[in-house]
């Protein structure tokens, strides 16, 4: 919640929890993910080939060659 007034911004932030039998997890089915896998000497990357984002990023540090 942000309020400004003439001089002065108040700004209120608040975490809240949602009460532990409020949510409720149901199965709905399974879904594929296409998937490419890229490597090479510096590492692996995970692409979603449906969208083209990346997934996840293994990159190697301290190379020698």
């Amino acid at each position: 919640m942000i309020e400004e007034n003439a001089h002065v911004t108040i700004i209120e932030k608040r975490k809240t929890k949602p009460l532990e039998n409020s949510i409720s997890i149901s199965h709905l089915g399974l879904y594929y993910l296409p998937v490419w896998c890229v490597s090479n000497a510096r590492g692996k990357v995970w692409i979603n080939a449906a969208n083209g984002d990346i997934i996840k990023k293994e990159m190697r540090k301290n190379l020698t060659f």
